[in-house]
């Protein structure tokens, strides 16, 4: 009797969920846990373990009238936050569902003219900032994960980018591009509104922290050009580390002791620099141009792409996406080696996060959590590149693949 109520208990989670049939696999604590999520060409999303088994997370998306997208896993690696559409009779809905491995799958935000778009999980797991496409215009808004969902407004305004306190509870926003339009500003869960900090923003996209959330780093104008600048907490400039006669995007390494950015000129990305937090050791590492990078997970390795063809030198999202080929790189810091790897043609969804990196850096990892493996998506399916030996190994089919664990 036991074994028949458990087994029309599991039959009614795969209807309600459309998790398929792989749920039994996911729910044994002994199972074997995944380390690559991957979404689909149809609208599904799928799990793949170390040995290469691969099981579905979703199943019922038949790419039309319902799909998931924009997938993000949690800080731990044991769930997934993405987003599901339905497209019915009279309205089509966005849920933000939060989709646990080895547990429940809820819906912690729901909307008949919100559309979300890009997803990130603070680090402790407890909230989820989302950008959506409103009916007033590009909103930024955060939920939490535990106990009833109640999401909050943060700000209004295109573009945005921003950037979580290690500890979750503050945001990092830079609103509106530069100034005069565009402001930097500080929001705390719970504040009806962000609090604007004293300095302007330059021409540049994500921020970041440094210190445990004490410093931001930000591109401010200078002169007639722009720096790259530790604020204090009222968004005075605090040092100048590095300077750029454009703009610039960067990125913080792991350990905060070293930025790594590009110099942006006339809307061309350009060459790939490092220098120290505190503004020593400015030095380039690759010409360009570059068009992202990556850090690894300890900080001692930088992933870099750059076009296969020499003359291919317009960014991403400014340049016809047929027939793209891109190289991966890999600089070795303490060796000041740089090696190039395999070259591929990328997928739609792997060149759509490109011009962005810098905000989904925060967000997804491309590195595996050993900075042994990079994970990429071309028009063949999704791939794990071996940094040491150069090796590519199919992970399986799909546009777009990214590491369980952060």
């Amino acid at each position: 009797m036991r074994r028949a109520v458990l087994a029309v208990l599991g039959l009614v989670l795969l209807v309600v969920t459309g998790i398929g049939g792989g749920l039994a696999w996911w729910l044994r604590r002994d199972g074997p846990r995944p380390e690559l999520l991957i979404q689909r060409a149809d609208g599904n999303l799928a799990l793949v373990a170390p040995d290469g088994q691969t099981r579905t997370l979703t199943s019922d998306s038949d790419g039309r009238l319902k799909l998931y997208a924009h997938p993000v896993p949690s800080p731990d690696g044991r769930g997934v936050a993405y987003v599901e559409t339905v497209h019915g009779t009279n309205a089509v809905t966005s849920s933000l569902v939060v989709h646990r491995l080895r547990g429940e799958r809820r819906t912690v935000f729901e909307s008949v003219e919100s559309r979300p778009f890009y997803l990130h999980w603070s680090p402790d797991g407890a909230q989820i900032a989302f950008l959506a496409s409103d009916p007033d215009g590009m909103v930024l808004r955060s939920v939490n994960t535990v106990g009833r969902p109640v999401a909050q407004h943060v700000v209004l305004g295109d573009p945005s980018y921003f950037s979580w306190t290690p500890d979750g509870q503050r945001l990092l926003l830079h609103t509106g591009g530069s100034a005069p339009a565009g402001s930097l500003s500080v929001w705390s869960l719970g504040d009806t509104e962000p609090r604007k900090l004293a300095a302007e923003p330059a021409l540049f996209q994500a921020p970041a922290w440094l210190d445990n959330g004490q410093v931001a780093v930000a591109a401010v104008p200078e002169g007639e050009g722009v720096a790259l600048a530790r604020l204090a907490t009222d968004g005075t400039t605090q040092q100048q580390v590095a300077s750029s006669d454009g703009g610039m995007i960067f990125l913080v390494a792991p350990d905060g002791g070293t930025i790594g950015y590009l110099t942006l000129s006339n809307g061309i990305l350009g060459r790939l620099r490092l220098v120290g937090a505190d503004g020593t050791g400015d030095r380039e590492i690759a010409q360009g141009p570059v068009l992202t990078f990556l850090w690894s997970p300890d900080g001692k390795r930088i992933a870099y792409l750059t076009a296969a063809d020499a003359d291919d030198a317009r960014p991403v999202a400014w340049r016809a996406q047929i027939g793209l080929r891109l190289t991966w790189n890999v600089h070795d810091l303490a060796s000041g080696e740089t090696r190039a790897l395999g070259t591929f043609e990328p997928s739609d969804e792997f060149i759509n996060v490109l011009p962005f990196f810098d905000q989904y850096a925060q967000s997804i990892r491309l590195w595996d959590t050993a900075g042994k493996r990079l994970v990429y998506a071309d028009q063949e399916g999704v791939w794990t590149l071996d940094v040491d030996t150069g090796e590519a190994r199919q992970a399986g089919e799909g546009v777009m693949g990214m590491w369980l664990e952060r």
